[in-house]
């Protein structure tokens, strides 16, 4: 492969084709199907016992394969935009989809058309810089250049606003999937075997868009209620200063404001326990999307391949080991996605109750401000006044906000998450079953 010099020219490939790779522990090819071979430039056969690194494309950062090893080392899925090299020289992009099977490694690629491709691009050209900056075109100096990229690349998703790299990768698949979804519809016959699970799948696909405009929603509320907390507090202590400036006539503010100060105490650890129940809901519906996208895509390689064989007219046991795979793989991600909708439902649930509990203390924050306010027109202050108005409409605004969470799982159907998370678990497990029955024929 390394004598092919990189001519710059696109390998083409259409938006409705998948790759399909298994490898061992160590990322060597046990087996591809035709789409892989085609575009790659590499017969089948070649590919066989190579390292995958054949078709690695030198203008990818090291840092991105060091991401993604570490997490596939760790038994999880991952994605990423990867940058491939054809044995003519040439170059294709996929968007690569890699979990971890029994034996080794199971790889699903498609074309990248979301605008997150063209992010990932302006990224890596600038991690890719960095490193050989570091490198400075010596070897030894590769686990320096690397870490340097490793730092850039979450840098630069930070800068894009992505917490992590498992979060950009969530956001990424589910795009991608989505895009395809949208571009390519429902057209051609779905195989038999996974037909069921596509149909379950696709209502969930459908949801994608909204879930990510759900993920922008619970960031902004996390980041509100953390405020929340700080607010209260503050206003508890200046209405104090407030009072204790008047002397003896400020003997009743002083009481709201003591009573003030303690319920904005009290109040404090439900609201930062709403906030860890926000992120962690945040968390669990990038890993549902992601998980969504997964298994979307698993199912339609699974069609594909199937497809393939019998258009053929191979035999199913000469393919015993892919088919094994692909069953594998397709149920492992169907158990998964099922544990997660399940999991986002419940942690949804935890919201809404921290909610009503924080809206219980701002009742009575409401209760005390109307007081502060009596107190202020009594003694002529127009200070005290705007000082409790600011509270009253500080209050007002945070209970609206916190109303719009009883939307939340209306608009995640999440009330429905458990009966689709047996559909989903029902559907893709038959058909995981169905190609291991294939495979042992």
């Amino acid at each position: 492969m390394s004598s092919h010099a990189v001519t710059g020219h696109e390998r083409p490939f259409s938006l409705d084709e998948l790759f399909f790779s298994t490898t061992d522990p160590k990322g060597v090819i046990r087996s591809g199907n035709e789409v892989f071979a085609r575009v790659s430039a590499i017969p089948l056969e070649d590919m066989v016992g190579k390292a995958h690194n054949v078709v690695r494309h030198p203008d990818m950062p090291r840092a991105v394969f060091r991401t993604f090893w570490e997490a596939l080392h760790a038994g999880r899925g991952v994605a990423a935009y990867v940058k491939n090299r054809s044995a003519d020289g040439g170059f294709y992009w996929v968007m690569a989809f890699v979990v971890p099977i029994a034996d080794g490694y199971l790889s699903v690629r498609l074309k990248p058309t979301s605008p997150l491709f063209a992010v990932a691009q302006e990224i890596y050209r600038e991690v890719a810089r960095v490193e050989r900056e570091v490198e400075g075109g010596d070897v030894r100096r590769r686990k320096p250049s690397i870490a340097a990229g490793v730092e850039k690349l979450e840098a630069l998703l930070a800068e894009h606003g992505f917490s992590s790299y498992r979060a950009f990768m969530h956001a990424a698949l589910m795009a991608e999937v989505t895009a395809r979804a949208a571009a390519l519809g429902t057209a051609g016959e779905t195989d038999a075997i996974v037909r069921d699970a596509e149909a379950a799948l696709d209502r969930l696909v459908a949801d994608l868009e909204r879930y990510g405009e759900l993920a922008t929603a619970l960031g902004e509320k996390s980041a509100f209620v953390l405020d929340l907390a700080e607010e209260i507090r503050l206003f508890a202590l200046n209405a104090v200063l407030s009072s204790a400036r008047l002397g003896e006539e400020g003997a009743a503010l002083g009481a709201v404001a003591e009573i003030l100060g303690r319920r904005s105490d009290e109040a404090e650890p439900p609201i930062r326990a709403l906030k860890t129940d926000l992120d962690a809901a945040l968390e669990l519906l990038g890993a549902m999307g992601f998980r969504i996208a997964a298994s979307k895509l698993m199912t339609e390689m699974v069609g594909a391949f199937l497809a393939d064989l019998r258009a053929t007219g191979a035999e199913p046991a000469s393919l015993a080991g892919e088919l094994t795979a692909l069953a594998d793989g397709l149920a492992d991600g169907g158990e998964r996605l099922a544990v997660s909708i399940t999991d986002f439902s419940t942690r949804l649930e935890a919201v809404e109750s921290g909610v009503r509990v924080v809206d219980s203390h701002l009742r009575v924050v409401r209760a005390l401000e109307v007081n502060g306010r009596v107190e202020g027109a009594r003694l002529h202050d127009e200070a005290i006044i705007d000082l409790f108005g600011t509270i009253a409409h500080q209050v007002a605004d945070a209970r609206e906000q916190l109303k719009t969470f009883a939307a939340l799982r209306d608009a995640t159907h999440a009330k429905d998450a458990r009966a689709d998370a047996a559909a989903v678990r029902s559907s893709v497990t038959g058909a995981a079953e169905h190609v291991l029955a294939l495979a042992r024929a």
